[in-house]
């Protein structure tokens, strides 16, 4: 039997997710739902990059913001986004690659 925890995710997926995406086979609405700017997290840079040949961006911790010693070595994490690329960019999941 589903978790109650399981059970609220589904309802709000089936209510309100699902309506605002609408028509599921129409990519490029997927893409445009789910690519609205959501705010981005404060005391933090990004920067458009290319790796290999591959558009990225980088994601800095603004130093002043985290560490009072004005430290510079912030250890870098490489986020690779799993799943099919079909509705999601870089942008929508900056406040998971900021925390």
């Amino acid at each position: 039997m589903p978790s109650w925890q399981a059970r609220v995710a589904t309802f709000i997926t089936r209510h309100r997710v699902r309506p605002a995406l609408g028509d599921l086979s129409d990519i490029s609405r997927v893409r445009r739902v789910f690519n609205q700017r959501l705010p981005a997290p404060r005391g933090v840079r990004y920067t458009a990059a290319v790796l290999g040949g591959v558009p990225g961006e980088w994601v800095q911790a603004e130093v002043d913001a985290i560490r009072a010693d004005n430290a510079t070595d912030t250890p870098p994490l490489l986020y690779l986004h799993g799943g099919g690329f079909v509705g999601c960019s870089p942008r929508r999941h900056r406040s998971l690659t900021a925390a």
